[in-house]
C-alpha cells in the first residue's frame, strides 16, 4: 500500500523506507508532541493532587478550630448574660 497524497489517512507500509513518507513523519511528530503534553499534564496533575491533599488537611484543621471557636463564643455569651443579670441585680439592691 502506498501513500496516495491528498486527504488520505493511509500511510505506506509496503516500502522499505516507509517510515520516511510525509504522513509517517507528520504522525510521528504529532505522537511525540502528544507524549510531551501527556507527561506535562501528568506531572501537573500529580502536583494538583498534592495541593488538594494539603488543602483538605488545612480545611479539616479550620473546621475543628471553627467548632472550638463557636463553643467558646457561646460560653462567653452565656457568661456575659449572667454578668448582666448579676450587675442588674446589684443595682437593684443599692
Amino acid at each position: 500500500m502506498t501513500h496516495l497524497g491528498g486527504q488520505s489517512n493511509q500511510v505506506c507500509v509496503d516500502k522499505p523506507n516507509a517510515s520516511k513518507c510525509d504522513k509517517c513523519i507528520e504522525l510521528k511528530g504529532k505522537c511525540l508532541e502528544l507524549e510531551s503534553k501527556y507527561e506535562f499534564i501528568k506531572c501537573h496533575n500529580q502536583s494538583l493532587i498534592g495541593d488538594l491533599a494539603k488543602c483538605a488537611k488545612a480545611n479539616m484543621a479550620l473546621k475543628t478550630n471553627e467548632k472550638e471557636f463557636k463553643t467558646t463564643t457561646e460560653t462567653l455569651r452565656k457568661d456575659v448574660s449572667e454578668l448582666k443579670k448579676t450587675a442588674l441585680n446589684k443595682k437593684l439592691w443599692y
